[in-house]
């Protein structure tokens, strides 16, 4: 397809790793000399900190949307409208003049399981979770809300997301407002009124003066402070729209945008979704349902775990060659290690979402080579994505679709196909490079034209990978496996 550069929309990507900064066409196609990326670093430690300071994360944004613009000053059109996505359920507090009082806490930061508890004695799981849509968890903001009151600060006006934060930094008179995507994914949201939580805000002592106002993703923003109509001249008249959670914009980019599509992402991190019109219908306990807009959900699983175990690997089996899966595991038999992995590095998620949980490897003997524990590994997270998957298909169709994105494991014919035969079904792979960003593109150009309708953006399919029958019932029995550590684990884990 020819590239149009006549009018373009600016697209700002705030991952958990890096910034990526982009323009992009108005059929949504990617311009791609003119990005830029800019990484930053996550501060951790082992008592479950994951933190980010907020200006210097604002500063890398605001030296990234200059390097766009200077790459293509010149060379482009009108930037019609700028969209972002950011990272979910970051969150921190302010105070009266809209200054930091915390660093941004990120969903991975788990020091509140202790507050997790509490709200869970309070109140009654199963209406709860129905009403948010999510089992609290220390990924969530409602837990992280009453630590950071325990352990930090007390003059605390607002609980914001990062989003919200950048947006109070760069527009006058911004009212600190926040979409249902980025509200939804906090776990304080109540999914079905699409209002704060009132119960669950009552018991965290706030209201919704001390939380952004809720709106629509596609609400416009224009009057950027002097400080950045000086900077981006391109930009002074230009409409912003409210930041989504990048989940969903990964779904849209990659195509995952129709209830017989179910949307398979691993980045850094992993998970599966479905685009769905909004239900106010129960849904089954493991998943959640972030809302949309006033019509869409999505729904799906998450998990702590995904690209971040090759990093894993690469520190401590000290493989050669770590990043080419294919050369180390393509001679490898299903499940011949004979080890069972449980892959929490992060606490687990999706389906039982234990803070308590830890990784596992069972089985390991004086012949195990650290080739069999990165085999395990891998194959023991494709276990996770099929448990999820056997729930969330239950809301698709029958003849349904799955359509991988992601760079971490998209050239690895190996994993493709390993994760294929344990979910017994067929991947479609993306040919798109970039299909986070491309979705809040995409959701650019329906707010500017005021028509939500996929249908005309083209998306396309790279591979088309079958799981293989001989491989099906090997990988059942390693299944099986799985769930009976898993099922036994559990009991230790819930007594630590």
């Amino acid at each position: 397809m020819t590239k149009d550069y006549s009018q373009c929309v600016l697209v700002i990507d705030i991952g958990s790793s890096s910034i990526k900064t982009s323009l992009y066409s108005m059929q949504a196609c990617l311009l791609g000399e003119f990005s830029s990326q800019i990484y930053h670093a996550i501060e951790t430690d082992k008592n479950g900190k994951f933190i980010q300071n907020p200006d210097v994360l604002l500063k890398k944004i605001i030296q990234s949307i200059d390097l766009t613009l200077y790459k293509s000053k010149g060379k482009i059109g009108k930037i019609v409208a700028v969209g972002v996505d950011c990272m979910s359920s970051t969150l921190l507090a302010i105070d009266k003049n809209g200054k930091p009082l915390t660093p941004v806490y990120l969903y991975s930061d788990t020091r509140s399981f202790k507050q997790v508890e509490k709200i869970q004695k309070t109140f009654e799981s199963s209406k709860l979770f129905d009403e948010t849509g999510v089992t609290q968890h220390t990924s969530y903001i409602p837990s992280k809300i009453l630590w950071i009151k325990k352990n930090l600060k007390d003059n605390i006006s607002k609980f914001i997301d990062f989003s919200t934060y950048f947006y109070s930094e760069i527009f006058e008179n911004f009212t600190y407002d926040s979409s249902f995507s980025i509200a939804s994914w906090s776990g304080l949201l109540d999914r079905k009124k699409l209002v704060w939580h009132k119960e669950l805000c009552s018991y965290l002592e706030i209201n919704e003066n001390n939380l952004p106002n809720l709106y629509s993703y596609n609400k416009k923003y224009i009057g950027l402070k002097k400080e950045y109509k000086n900077r981006w001249s391109e930009l002074c008249d230009t409409p912003f729209f409210l930041a989504v959670g990048d989940g969903l914009s990964a779904n849209i980019g990659s195509g995952a945008t129709k209830s017989n599509r179910i949307g398979l992402t691993i980045g850094s991190t992993g998970a599966i979704r479905l685009l769905r019109p909004k239900s106010n219908k129960k849904i089954l306990p493991g998943l959640w349902e972030y809302q949309f807009t006033k019509k869409y959900s999505l729904l799906g699983g998450s998990f702590s775990e995904g690209g971040n175990i090759i990093s894993w690997a690469k520190d401590n089996l000290k493989l050669k060659n770590i990043n080419d899966i294919d050369e180390i595991l393509s001679n490898k038999k299903p499940g011949a290690h004979g080890i069972s992995i449980l892959p929490f590095f992060g606490g687990e998620r999706s389906i039982g979402w234990n803070d308590k949980a830890k990784g596992v490897i069972s089985g390991l003997t004086f012949s195990t080579q650290p080739e069999d524990i990165f085999q395990a590994m891998l194959e023991s997270l494709a276990i996770r994505f099929s448990l999820v998957l056997d729930m969330i298909k239950q809301y698709s169709t029958k003849e349904f679709r799955i359509i991988l994105s992601g760079g971490v494991f998209r050239r690895s014919k190996w994993f493709n196909q390993t994760l294929s035969d344990i979910l017994t079904h067929t991947l479609e792979i993306l040919e798109e490079p970039e299909e986070t960003s491309r979705g809040t593109a995409i959701l650019s150009i329906m707010g500017i034209k005021n028509n939500f309708d996929f249908s005309s953006f083209k998306y396309k399919n790279q591979s088309i990978i079958n799981p293989s029958k001989k491989k099906i019932d090997v990988y059942s029995e390693v299944k099986d496996k799985h769930l009976n550590l898993y099922k036994k684990m559990n009991n230790i884990f819930y007594d630590l």
